[in-house]
Protein backbone atom coordinates (compact mmCIF):
# COMPACT_ATOMS: atom_id res chain seq x y z
CA UNK A 1 0.00 0.00 0.00
CA UNK A 2 1.42 3.71 -1.11
CA UNK A 3 1.91 5.97 2.08
CA UNK A 4 0.61 8.47 -0.01
CA UNK A 5 -2.91 7.19 -0.18
CA UNK A 6 -3.27 7.77 3.75
CA UNK A 7 -2.78 11.71 3.81
CA UNK A 8 -5.70 14.11 3.30
CA UNK A 9 -5.66 16.85 0.71
CA UNK A 10 -6.51 20.24 2.24
CA UNK A 11 -8.93 22.34 0.37
CA UNK A 12 -7.30 26.19 0.39
CA UNK A 13 -10.02 29.16 -1.04
CA UNK A 14 -9.64 30.32 -4.65
CA UNK A 15 -7.63 33.64 -4.10
CA UNK A 16 -5.35 31.20 -2.13
CA UNK A 17 -1.96 30.30 -3.37
CA UNK A 18 -0.72 27.00 -2.45
CA UNK A 19 1.80 26.69 0.31
CA UNK A 20 4.92 25.99 -1.06
CA UNK A 21 6.30 22.89 0.28
CA UNK A 22 9.98 22.94 1.84
CA UNK A 23 10.75 19.68 0.75
CA UNK A 24 10.15 17.57 -2.67
CA UNK A 25 8.41 14.21 -2.60
CA UNK A 26 10.95 11.19 -2.00
CA UNK A 27 10.87 7.71 -2.06
CA UNK A 28 12.65 5.43 0.72
CA UNK A 29 13.71 2.18 -0.80
CA UNK A 30 14.91 -0.74 1.51
CA UNK A 31 17.09 -3.91 0.59
CA UNK A 32 16.12 -6.44 2.70
CA UNK A 33 16.98 -10.22 2.64
CA UNK A 34 16.28 -12.11 5.72
CA UNK A 35 15.68 -9.18 7.63
CA UNK A 36 13.18 -10.58 9.65
CA UNK A 37 14.75 -9.49 13.26
CA UNK A 38 15.32 -5.94 12.20
CA UNK A 39 12.88 -4.72 9.65
CA UNK A 40 10.33 -3.82 12.51
CA UNK A 41 11.77 -1.62 14.05
CA UNK A 42 13.89 0.16 10.78
CA UNK A 43 9.76 0.78 9.86
CA UNK A 44 9.00 2.09 13.13
CA UNK A 45 11.62 4.77 12.98
CA UNK A 46 10.53 5.90 9.25
CA UNK A 47 7.17 6.11 9.94
CA UNK A 48 7.81 8.24 13.21
CA UNK A 49 9.84 10.77 11.20
CA UNK A 50 9.11 14.15 11.48
CA UNK A 51 9.23 13.94 7.58
CA UNK A 52 7.34 11.00 6.16
CA UNK A 53 8.59 9.91 2.69
CA UNK A 54 5.96 10.13 0.20
CA UNK A 55 6.40 6.20 -0.80
CA UNK A 56 8.63 3.58 0.78
CA UNK A 57 9.52 0.36 -1.14
CA UNK A 58 10.66 -2.89 0.50
CA UNK A 59 12.70 -4.88 -2.00
CA UNK A 60 12.61 -8.36 -0.55
CA UNK A 61 15.05 -10.37 -2.10
CA UNK A 62 14.38 -13.79 -1.76
CA UNK A 63 13.49 -13.91 2.09
CA UNK A 64 13.13 -17.24 3.62
CA UNK A 65 12.09 -15.87 7.09
CA UNK A 66 9.11 -13.29 8.09
CA UNK A 67 10.59 -9.87 6.55
CA UNK A 68 7.49 -9.96 4.23
CA UNK A 69 5.21 -10.43 6.98
CA UNK A 70 6.27 -8.03 8.55
CA UNK A 71 6.78 -5.27 5.93
CA UNK A 72 2.87 -6.11 4.76
CA UNK A 73 1.91 -4.84 8.62
CA UNK A 74 3.08 -1.23 7.44
CA UNK A 75 1.65 1.68 4.82
CA UNK A 76 4.88 0.86 2.59
CA UNK A 77 4.75 -1.46 -0.71
CA UNK A 78 7.00 -4.34 -1.71
CA UNK A 79 8.98 -5.70 -4.44
CA UNK A 80 9.29 -9.20 -4.76
CA UNK A 81 12.89 -10.70 -6.02
CA UNK A 82 15.30 -12.90 -5.94
CA UNK A 83 18.72 -11.49 -6.93
CA UNK A 84 20.66 -12.63 -3.60
CA UNK A 85 23.74 -11.04 -4.69
CA UNK A 86 23.79 -8.38 -2.20
CA UNK A 87 21.89 -5.03 -1.42
CA UNK A 88 23.21 -2.44 -4.49
CA UNK A 89 21.50 -4.64 -7.14
CA UNK A 90 18.09 -5.36 -4.63
CA UNK A 91 17.99 -1.04 -4.47
CA UNK A 92 18.56 -1.38 -8.37
CA UNK A 93 15.77 -3.11 -8.65
CA UNK A 94 13.57 -0.81 -6.27
CA UNK A 95 14.14 2.01 -8.24
CA UNK A 96 11.88 1.03 -11.29
CA UNK A 97 9.36 1.04 -9.00
CA UNK A 98 9.61 4.67 -7.34
CA UNK A 99 7.41 7.32 -8.11
CA UNK A 100 9.61 10.08 -6.79
CA UNK A 101 13.13 11.55 -8.63
CA UNK A 102 14.76 12.17 -5.27
CA UNK A 103 15.23 8.56 -3.70
CA UNK A 104 16.55 7.80 0.00
CA UNK A 105 18.18 4.20 -0.08
CA UNK A 106 17.98 3.13 4.10
CA UNK A 107 19.61 -0.36 4.81
CA UNK A 108 17.14 -3.21 6.45
CA UNK A 109 19.18 -3.05 10.01
CA UNK A 110 19.21 0.68 10.58
CA UNK A 111 16.81 3.50 12.40
CA UNK A 112 16.97 6.69 11.46
CA UNK A 113 16.15 9.96 13.75
CA UNK A 114 13.48 11.80 14.04
CA UNK A 115 14.65 14.68 11.46
CA UNK A 116 16.87 12.34 9.53
CA UNK A 117 15.22 13.10 6.11
CA UNK A 118 14.98 17.27 7.00
CA UNK A 119 18.82 17.00 7.43
CA UNK A 120 19.24 14.83 4.21
CA UNK A 121 16.85 16.49 1.89
CA UNK A 122 18.20 20.06 3.07
CA UNK A 123 21.38 19.43 0.95
CA UNK A 124 19.66 18.78 -2.58
CA UNK A 125 18.36 22.62 -2.20
CA UNK A 126 22.70 23.03 -3.01
CA UNK A 127 21.62 22.01 -7.40
CA UNK A 128 25.67 21.10 -6.85
CA UNK A 129 25.00 18.58 -4.30
CA UNK A 130 24.37 14.90 -6.25
CA UNK A 131 24.63 12.57 -3.58
CA UNK A 132 24.68 12.80 0.37
CA UNK A 133 25.69 9.85 2.74
CA UNK A 134 25.32 9.66 6.72
CA UNK A 135 26.89 6.97 9.25
CA UNK A 136 27.05 4.94 11.91
CA UNK A 137 25.94 6.20 15.29
CA UNK A 138 28.80 4.87 17.83
CA UNK A 139 26.23 5.36 20.69
CA UNK A 140 23.64 2.27 19.32
CA UNK A 141 22.26 0.76 22.15
CA UNK A 142 24.18 -2.48 22.11
CA UNK A 143 24.90 -4.82 25.29
CA UNK A 144 27.33 -7.34 23.05
CA UNK A 145 31.06 -6.03 22.92
CA UNK A 146 31.58 -7.03 18.97
CA UNK A 147 28.09 -5.16 18.03
CA UNK A 148 29.33 -1.80 20.13
CA UNK A 149 32.78 -2.00 19.00
CA UNK A 150 32.16 -1.79 15.10
CA UNK A 151 29.95 0.77 15.46
CA UNK A 152 32.37 2.86 17.33
CA UNK A 153 35.00 2.30 15.16
CA UNK A 154 32.90 2.74 11.91
CA UNK A 155 31.53 6.20 13.31
CA UNK A 156 35.10 7.21 14.55
CA UNK A 157 36.49 6.22 10.86
CA UNK A 158 33.88 8.18 9.00
CA UNK A 159 33.87 11.03 11.05
CA UNK A 160 37.80 12.03 10.42
CA UNK A 161 36.34 11.88 6.14
CA UNK A 162 36.21 15.41 4.72
CA UNK A 163 32.76 16.59 4.24
CA UNK A 164 33.33 16.26 0.32
CA UNK A 165 33.05 12.72 0.43
CA UNK A 166 34.78 9.96 -2.22
CA UNK A 167 32.12 7.18 -1.00
CA UNK A 168 28.85 6.49 -0.45
CA UNK A 169 28.04 4.46 2.64
CA UNK A 170 25.48 2.07 1.97
CA UNK A 171 23.32 2.24 5.23
CA UNK A 172 22.04 5.67 4.09
CA UNK A 173 22.37 7.48 1.46
CA UNK A 174 20.11 9.67 -0.95
CA UNK A 175 20.95 10.64 -4.87
CA UNK A 176 18.55 12.35 -7.27
CA UNK A 177 17.60 9.60 -9.92
CA UNK A 178 19.21 11.37 -12.90
CA UNK A 179 22.71 11.35 -11.17
CA UNK A 180 21.91 7.65 -10.79
CA UNK A 181 23.76 4.97 -13.11
CA UNK A 182 23.12 1.00 -12.55
CA UNK A 183 26.89 -0.58 -12.40
CA UNK A 184 27.16 -4.29 -11.65
CA UNK A 185 29.09 -4.40 -8.37
CA UNK A 186 32.36 -6.06 -7.96
CA UNK A 187 31.08 -8.97 -6.29
CA UNK A 188 33.80 -12.24 -6.21
CA UNK A 189 34.33 -13.81 -4.26
CA UNK A 190 32.28 -12.57 -0.95
CA UNK A 191 29.63 -10.65 -2.45
CA UNK A 192 28.76 -6.92 -3.27
CA UNK A 193 29.71 -6.04 0.61
CA UNK A 194 31.85 -2.66 -0.91
CA UNK A 195 29.11 -1.88 -3.36
CA UNK A 196 28.32 0.99 -2.01
CA UNK A 197 31.80 2.25 -2.09
CA UNK A 198 32.24 1.71 -5.34
CA UNK A 199 29.11 3.53 -6.48
CA UNK A 200 30.78 6.32 -4.73
CA UNK A 201 34.27 5.96 -6.25
CA UNK A 202 32.02 5.65 -9.91
CA UNK A 203 30.51 8.62 -9.17
CA UNK A 204 33.17 10.83 -8.19
CA UNK A 205 35.06 9.77 -11.57
CA UNK A 206 32.01 11.13 -13.52
CA UNK A 207 32.65 14.29 -11.41
CA UNK A 208 29.51 14.07 -9.22
CA UNK A 209 29.55 15.95 -5.70
CA UNK A 210 28.85 13.59 -2.44
CA UNK A 211 28.16 14.98 0.85
CA UNK A 212 28.91 13.16 3.55
CA UNK A 213 27.14 14.87 6.38
CA UNK A 214 28.33 13.77 10.05
CA UNK A 215 25.04 14.93 11.79
CA UNK A 216 23.23 12.31 9.61
CA UNK A 217 23.48 9.29 12.00
CA UNK A 218 21.48 6.30 11.98
CA UNK A 219 21.77 3.57 15.01
CA UNK A 220 22.86 0.02 13.69
CA UNK A 221 20.80 -2.97 14.69
CA UNK A 222 23.10 -5.68 13.25
CA UNK A 223 24.67 -8.29 15.80
CA UNK A 224 27.79 -9.39 15.38
CA UNK A 225 29.86 -12.18 17.81
CA UNK A 226 33.70 -12.83 17.70
CA UNK A 227 33.87 -14.88 14.43
CA UNK A 228 31.66 -12.86 12.57
CA UNK A 229 32.76 -9.56 12.92
CA UNK A 230 36.54 -11.34 12.35
CA UNK A 231 34.99 -12.36 9.01
CA UNK A 232 33.26 -9.31 8.36
CA UNK A 233 36.93 -7.19 8.60
CA UNK A 234 38.53 -9.77 6.12
CA UNK A 235 35.73 -9.71 3.32
CA UNK A 236 35.72 -6.14 3.53
CA UNK A 237 39.72 -5.20 2.96
CA UNK A 238 39.76 -8.33 0.58
CA UNK A 239 37.08 -6.21 -1.93
CA UNK A 240 38.54 -3.23 -1.13
CA UNK A 241 41.90 -3.94 -2.57
CA UNK A 242 39.78 -5.82 -5.92
CA UNK A 243 38.56 -2.37 -5.97
CA UNK A 244 42.03 -1.03 -6.29
CA UNK A 245 43.39 -3.35 -8.45
CA UNK A 246 40.03 -2.61 -10.45
CA UNK A 247 40.00 1.33 -10.44
CA UNK A 248 43.39 2.23 -9.70
CA UNK A 249 44.23 5.66 -7.30
CA UNK A 250 43.40 9.05 -8.75
CA UNK A 251 46.24 11.64 -7.85
CA UNK A 252 43.45 13.59 -5.75
CA UNK A 253 43.10 10.37 -3.73
CA UNK A 254 46.81 9.68 -4.09
CA UNK A 255 47.06 13.07 -3.00
CA UNK A 256 45.14 12.57 0.20
CA UNK A 257 46.80 9.56 1.25
CA UNK A 258 43.38 7.37 0.95
CA UNK A 259 41.33 5.17 -1.05
CA UNK A 260 37.66 5.38 -0.49
CA UNK A 261 37.65 5.96 3.26
CA UNK A 262 40.57 3.97 3.84
CA UNK A 263 43.83 6.14 4.82
CA UNK A 264 47.67 4.69 4.83
CA UNK A 265 47.32 5.41 8.05
CA UNK A 266 45.27 2.98 9.12
CA UNK A 267 46.89 0.38 6.42
CA UNK A 268 50.11 1.32 7.91
CA UNK A 269 48.35 0.59 11.57
CA UNK A 270 47.00 -2.64 10.62
CA UNK A 271 50.40 -3.92 9.16
CA UNK A 272 51.76 -3.22 12.55
CA UNK A 273 48.76 -5.12 14.37
CA UNK A 274 49.70 -8.08 12.29
CA UNK A 275 53.76 -7.79 12.95
CA UNK A 276 53.11 -7.37 16.75
CA UNK A 277 51.46 -10.96 16.39
CA UNK A 278 53.77 -12.47 14.31
CA UNK A 279 56.63 -11.34 16.72
CA UNK A 280 55.03 -12.47 19.48
CA UNK A 281 55.18 -16.14 18.37
CA UNK A 282 59.11 -16.40 18.79
CA UNK A 283 58.51 -14.59 22.38
CA UNK A 284 56.20 -17.25 23.13
CA UNK A 285 58.49 -20.15 21.92
CA UNK A 286 60.53 -18.49 24.87
CA UNK A 287 63.16 -17.36 21.88
CA UNK A 288 63.37 -13.49 22.48
CA UNK A 289 65.89 -11.76 20.74
CA UNK A 290 65.34 -9.04 18.88
CA UNK A 291 61.59 -10.02 18.58
CA UNK A 292 60.15 -8.86 21.84
CA UNK A 293 61.36 -5.63 21.07
CA UNK A 294 60.07 -5.43 18.18
CA UNK A 295 56.63 -6.32 19.62
CA UNK A 296 56.72 -3.89 22.06
CA UNK A 297 57.71 -1.19 19.01
CA UNK A 298 55.29 -1.96 16.98
CA UNK A 299 52.76 -1.99 19.83
CA UNK A 300 53.18 1.19 21.05
CA UNK A 301 52.66 2.62 17.31
CA UNK A 302 49.49 0.68 17.01
CA UNK A 303 47.92 2.52 20.35
CA UNK A 304 49.89 5.63 19.40
CA UNK A 305 47.69 5.39 16.35
CA UNK A 306 44.48 4.63 18.15
CA UNK A 307 44.56 6.70 20.79
CA UNK A 308 42.37 8.85 20.03
CA UNK A 309 39.65 6.45 19.12
CA UNK A 310 40.48 4.25 22.50
CA UNK A 311 40.05 7.36 25.01
CA UNK A 312 36.94 8.00 23.69
CA UNK A 313 36.12 4.20 24.30
CA UNK A 314 37.10 4.38 27.72
CA UNK A 315 35.17 7.85 28.31
CA UNK A 316 31.87 6.35 27.07
CA UNK A 317 32.38 2.36 27.76
CA UNK A 318 34.46 2.43 30.61
CA UNK A 319 37.77 0.95 31.70
CA UNK A 320 36.65 -3.07 30.84
CA UNK A 321 35.34 -2.19 27.71
CA UNK A 322 38.83 -0.55 26.61
CA UNK A 323 40.97 -3.79 28.03
CA UNK A 324 38.67 -5.72 25.54
CA UNK A 325 38.99 -3.33 22.76
CA UNK A 326 42.85 -3.38 23.19
CA UNK A 327 43.46 -6.75 22.26
CA UNK A 328 40.77 -6.87 19.67
CA UNK A 329 41.59 -3.97 18.11
CA UNK A 330 45.37 -6.07 17.33
CA UNK A 331 43.37 -9.12 16.23
CA UNK A 332 41.25 -7.55 13.84
CA UNK A 333 43.71 -4.99 11.97
CA UNK A 334 45.52 -8.36 11.79
CA UNK A 335 42.90 -9.62 10.20
CA UNK A 336 42.35 -6.80 7.70
CA UNK A 337 46.02 -6.85 6.80
CA UNK A 338 45.32 -10.57 5.89
CA UNK A 339 42.33 -9.68 4.26
CA UNK A 340 43.64 -6.78 1.76
CA UNK A 341 47.06 -8.36 0.84
CA UNK A 342 44.89 -12.11 0.00
CA UNK A 343 42.70 -9.67 -2.14
CA UNK A 344 45.80 -8.23 -4.15
CA UNK A 345 47.15 -11.76 -4.51
CA UNK A 346 43.41 -12.87 -5.63
CA UNK A 347 43.29 -9.81 -8.22
CA UNK A 348 46.99 -10.45 -9.59
CA UNK A 349 45.95 -14.30 -9.88
CA UNK A 350 42.48 -13.32 -11.48
CA UNK A 351 44.51 -11.21 -14.15
CA UNK A 352 47.29 -14.01 -15.00
CA UNK A 353 44.18 -16.25 -15.70
CA UNK A 354 42.83 -13.66 -17.98
CA UNK A 355 46.21 -12.73 -19.62
CA UNK A 356 47.04 -16.55 -19.60
CA UNK A 357 42.99 -17.28 -22.15
CA UNK A 358 43.82 -14.56 -24.31
CA UNK A 359 47.36 -15.53 -25.08
CA UNK A 360 46.04 -19.39 -25.79
CA UNK A 361 43.08 -17.99 -27.39
CA UNK A 362 45.25 -16.26 -29.92
CA UNK A 363 47.69 -18.88 -30.37
CA UNK A 364 44.54 -21.29 -30.94
CA UNK A 365 43.56 -19.32 -33.82
CA UNK A 366 47.21 -18.32 -35.34
CA UNK A 367 47.60 -22.65 -35.39
CA UNK A 368 44.17 -22.53 -36.84
CA UNK A 369 44.81 -19.95 -39.71
CA UNK A 370 47.47 -22.24 -40.72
Amino acid sequence: MNSTNLMTETILPRESAAPVQPFPPFTVIIPARNAGLTLGPVLDSIFRATLQPAQVIVVNDGSTDVTPVIASAYPCEQLHVSIQKGPMEARFAGIGSAAHSLLVFVDADVCVKPDTFERLLAHFKNPEVHAVTGLLSKGADHENFFSAFKNEYMNFIFRKQPASSRFIYGSLWAIRSQDLSVFVPTSSPFGSAVSDSEFGLLLRRRGKKIILDRALEVDHLKRYHFTSLLLNDFKIPFLFALLLVKYGWTPSARKAGKFSHASFGQVAANALAFFTLYALIPVFQQKHGPWLSFAAAALAAVFFYWRKFLAGLVRRRGLVFLIKALFFILLDGAIMFVGMNAGLVYAAIRSLQTRLGRFLYVRKLKHSHF
